[in-house]
């Protein structure tokens, strides 16, 4: 009689009679199709979530476009890990049931990780290419640094180093404070560096002197890129609540 009502295979007459018996009325069978599709709520509230600015950044070079569908949309960079980003979500969406790879897929082709050039890894710098003799100056951050060079009330050239006062003073002279170093002492550091248009990481042998000059030779660029940044993330804030 199922057969014939619903005009359905004898099985599927089967599963019905046995699906009544075991969960009784109005009971549903249970998905068996792999993973659950995403709803489109859903869908819209993990793109919304990337980008959100405390998720990702807009590039701040205005050649950093990328088409989508024939219409230009311009780059924007994470500013913490894919890992970080799905931990907040669902820290942030306790009832939303989604896995890592279905929340990583729905990062949009715009949203980009950093690449080392364009990371202000200043900390992870230091930590790594210091030697272990020079251990407690673990505690001297990109924060220190800034806070000890740069104005007490900065202006546009003390991150582009043409401030008279605060420019004469290095990152190398910070550090010197802390320790007695003999510059002669055999160093060693990792950077990435742009050779033949790709870009590589480099592994240096050289002495603490040259490891110096080096940190602060990136100094300029950290300062003048963090400048960028916070200005950038200021002015976003001013054209959100102008909009609101």
């Amino acid at each position: 009689m199922i057969q014939k009502w619903f005009n359905c295979s004898e099985y599927q007459a089967q599963q019905v009679l046995l699906l009544k018996k075991n969960k009784g009325f109005l009971a549903f069978l249970e998905y068996s199709n792999g993973n659950k599709p995403l709803s489109d709520s859903t869908i819209k509230l993990v793109i919304e979530f990337y980008l959100q600015d405390d998720i990702s950044r807009a590039s701040s070079r205005k050649k950093d476009v990328i088409q989508i569908n024939k219409v230009p949309v311009p780059v924007r960079f994470m500013k913490i890990t894919g890992r970080e980003a799905f931990q907040q979500f669902i820290s942030q969406n306790l009832t939303i049931d989604i896995g890592k790879s279905s929340f990583y897929a729905l990062r949009q082709r715009q949203i980009k990780f950093n690449t080392p050039l364009e990371t202000c890894g200043w900390n992870k710098f230091l930590k790594n290419n210091l030697p272990d003799r020079y251990a407690d100056l673990e505690l001297i951050t990109d924060k220190h640094l800034i806070n000890r060079i740069v104005c007490g009330i900065p202006f546009e050239d003390c991150f582009n180093r043409h401030c008279n006062t605060c420019s004469l003073l290095n990152p190398s002279d910070i550090l010197l404070e802390n320790i007695n170093i003999n510059k002669d002492e055999n160093a060693s550091w990792s950077q990435w560096k742009t050779l033949n248009n790709k870009v590589d990481l480099h592994h240096i042998n050289g002495f603490d002197y040259s490891l110096l000059d080096e940190i602060d030779s990136q100094w300029t660029t950290f300062l003048l890129h963090l400048h960028v940044t916070t200005e950038q993330k200021e002015y976003m804030k001013i054209s959100l609540f102008k909009f609101n």
